[in-house]
């Protein structure tokens, strides 16, 4: 039986910005925390060891830090937990709930001031959202991952956000090729698209000058047979091994041969391997 090590947990019933760059598709389709549970145990039977709950933010829904608690109390330091948020729902009662079951806390960064970020991400407040909670955050002594989109609009600022950066202990500065893929992306792919040898060329000039922070680029062909989607319902869909522009709809995590079906459409190991990498670096550093 194949085994699926790193899943991505996206809870995409709705969310609360409206970035024009996004790859989501929401559903608007509510759940429960028990199904919820019942994802969670399922993906640890299916192999997983890795897993990133993502969004929308998760944080928007009341029963999330239970589901942290669960997954963690029930699979302890088996399990790495990833959690990418915007930050918007966020709030300090929260911060207990990461200290105690997370192992890596994602943010967005997609510009060094509040012009560029807030351009990218059509909200006027949320540079100064995540500033401040990058602040908090660091006195946690939780590993911080920034999350960047590299768009025409913020390629030549990539640089200071890198300089920024620097002020804070970020374990992981994760810059992504704008991908255009998902209703939302494809539909501003001219606003966003960048040209890709100006994107490796400052890629390598990043990766080159950052000797604290580990810095991983998120080329579009490597990222494409890197994920496996969950939503909140169960549902599962992947990225199209021939049109990387598209995505798959496979059925639901509690189908009986969802990690075969999955496996049919590429070479999963790039994925996996980055995510094994991951887990050993950051039980070196802490």
């Amino acid at each position: 039986m194949k085994s699926i090590s790193r899943l991505n947990f996206n809870f995409s019933t709705k969310c609360n910005m409206q970035c024009d760059y996004c790859y989501m598709k929401f559903d608007g389709l509510n759940s429960t925390l028990d199904i919820w549970k019942k994802i969670i145990q399922r993906s640890y039977e299916l192999g997983v060891r890795s897993i990133t709950f993502a969004g929308g933010d998760p944080f928007m829904y009341k029963k999330f830090s239970d589901l942290l608690f669960y997954t963690r109390d029930i699979f302890g330091d088996s399990l790495f937990i990833q959690v990418d948020t915007n930050g918007i729902s966020l709030k300090e009662i929260d911060f207990l709930t990461i200290q105690k079951c997370v192992n890596l806390l994602g943010l967005p960064l997609d510009g060094s001031n509040s012009e560029i970020h807030n351009l990218m991400r059509s909200n006027n407040n949320h540079f100064t959202i995540v500033i401040d909670l990058l602040k908090k955050i660091s006195l946690l002594e939780v590993p911080i991952k920034i999350n960047t989109v590299a768009s025409k609009i913020n390629q030549d600022d990539l640089l200071s956000i890198g300089e920024l950066l620097k002020n804070y202990p970020i374990k992981i500065w994760s810059i992504y090729e704008f991908w255009s893929i998902g209703e939302a992306a494809t539909l501003h792919s001219n606003k966003h698209q960048i040209d890709p040898d100006i994107f490796r060329q400052t890629a390598k000039i990043i990766s080159d000058s950052l000797s604290n922070i580990r810095v991983e680029i998120g080329y579009i062909e490597k990222r494409h047979k890197a994920y496996f989607f969950v939503t909140q319902t169960g549902r599962v869909y992947t990225v199209d091994n021939i049109s990387s522009s598209t995505y798959v709809e496979l059925g639901t995590i509690f189908d009986p041969f969802i990690a075969e079906d999955w496996y049919k459409f590429a070479n999963r190991l790039d994925s996996e391997e980055r995510y094994t990498h991951r887990k050993d670096w950051l039980q070196r550093i802490s």
